[in-house]
């Protein structure tokens, strides 16, 4: 017997998220949607907060998902200038607290969604992962941040891989 594959995806009302979810459900997975703005999406269980939510831990514990695909964040750059402790708090805080219950509760593969701002002002050309990292911004800054503790985390704990997406 093939048994379904759960994956929680936080963020996954937004565009690329509801995509993520929709493409999810139409290969088989089971998907849960962790974001404060509840999308109606077919097949996908819905948890209308924010990551940074006491019940976090719970849904997590409860659903004990495969694999977590964390597209949450604060994503406007002109807001990260303004207000980088929201900034801060919203895409590194919050990641924390996900990895922290990610790991309590055995889920086995983690992929967060970065940004091409790690590398700073670059050619033009695509970036590889082994290029310079220079963010300028607190909202790129924020995201090399939790590419650093990711690496952290599958160090320290040796239950959870990581793979990272750059948009």
């Amino acid at each position: 017997m093939n048994e379904e594959k759960t994956i929680l995806v936080t963020g996954g009302s937004g565009y690329i998220g509801s995509v993520t979810c929709k493409l999810l459900v139409d290969s088989g997975y089971n998907v849960i949607n962790i974001d404060k703005q509840k999308r109606e999406l077919e097949g996908v269980s819905q948890y209308p907060f924010d990551i940074d939510n006491h019940q976090l831990k719970g849904v997590i514990q409860l659903t004990k998902p495969d694999a977590i695909i964390h597209l949450a964040a604060d994503h406007s750059v002109p807001k990260s200038i303004s207000a980088p402790d929201s900034t801060y708090f919203n895409n590194v805080a919050n990641s924390i607290s996900l990895m922290k219950c990610a790991v309590e509760a055995g889920v086995k593969h983690f992929v967060f969604s970065s940004t091409s701002s790690v590398y700073g002002i670059t050619d033009g050309t695509p970036s590889a992962e082994t290029d310079p990292t220079a963010p300028l911004t607190p909202y790129g800054k924020s995201k090399h941040m939790v590419e650093n503790i990711l690496e952290d985390f599958s160090k320290a704990f040796d239950s959870i891989s990581y793979q990272l997406l750059w948009s």
